[in-house]
């Protein structure tokens, strides 16, 4: 867990509230996305199937990979939180206090 500063009074202008609702709308999308292939799986497993045939399709999923799918979607979203966090750092140089935020962000930190 990074170490994540404390910062005070700290005022957020209009393209950094802008950055938040980007990461936010990111994030709903990539929980979206792991969702429906979860959902995609079960569906795959059961639909029109009785229940031997769903017993055969269980056996032959790939679970080892079906995990590694999704845990792949945190690595997704938190390279998604950086990217905007790292291009918001850029447009907020001359604030120091923001500038440190978005650094945080970019870093792990969540406030």
């Amino acid at each position: 867990m990074p170490t994540c500063p404390t910062l005070h009074n700290l005022k957020l202008d209009e393209q950094s509230l802008n950055g938040v609702e980007k990461i936010n709308r990111k994030i709903v999308l990539t929980k979206l996305g792991a969702s429906l292939m979860a959902s995609g799986v079960v569906i795959q497993i059961f639909a029109r199937s009785n229940s031997s045939q769903a017993v055969y399709n269980i056996s032959q999923t790939d679970w080892e990979l079906f995990g590694s799918a999704v845990n792949s979607w945190s690595a997704i979203s938190r390279r998604a939180i950086e990217d905007v966090a790292q291009e918001q750092m850029l447009d907020h140089m001359h604030d120091q206090a923001q500038y440190r935020f978005w650094g945080a962000v970019a870093n792990g930190c969540r406030f």
